[in-house]
């Protein structure tokens, strides 16, 4: 049975995107192998046809001015590109939780700006689903245009005919 999975790291973004999307689980303050934990829990001997990840990441400096790098945020943990080689052995705990043609989305702001690319390349490859993110920054629960899609196969693009869910 496959199924769709909302985890939610941004602590301000629990109340919007449990009020839209049934069975959203919030994921607020875990680190990333934490979240993996959670992930595995919940997702038991099913199959993922989706993983959304509805969060934040850096995008300005303390002085305001723009982070050049797309990434996202689990509680105190950041990935990047700098480290996501690094916690290759704990998110690849994920990949076989995920069907064929399964995807990843990276909702939170501008994962896929700058070298946040390479980060979303990297995950496609040690997760073996398309990656989804923009590097815009996101409001609300739709998606801000572009969505850029990263492959297993190391593409990067944008999503021509992505199926994007919404509400439920």
């Amino acid at each position: 049975m496959a199924v769709l999975v909302d985890m939610i790291t941004g602590k301000d973004l629990v109340q919007l995107v449990t009020a839209n999307i049934d069975g959203a689980i919030p994921a607020t303050g875990l680190g990333i192998k934490a979240f993996v934990d959670l992930v595995l829990e919940k997702v038991k001997d099913r199959k993922m046809n989706a993983l959304r990840i509805w969060g934040h990441g850096i995008t300005h400096y303390s002085d305001d001015t723009d982070y050049p790098d797309g990434n996202v945020n689990f509680g105190t943990d950041n990935l990047n590109h700098k480290n996501v080689d690094s916690l290759q052995p704990t998110l690849e705990r994920l990949a076989a939780c995920f069907a064929p043609a399964a995807r990843a989305e990276l909702r939170g702001c501008q994962p896929a700006k700058g070298k946040g690319q390479e980060m979303m390349k990297r995950l496609a490859k040690i997760w073996n689903v398309e990656v989804h993110g923009s590097d815009r920054s996101q409001f609300l629960i739709t998606w801000n245009p572009p969505v850029y899609v990263a492959t297993p196969g190391g593409r990067f693009g944008t999503g021509q005919g992505i199926e994007v869910f919404e509400k439920r």
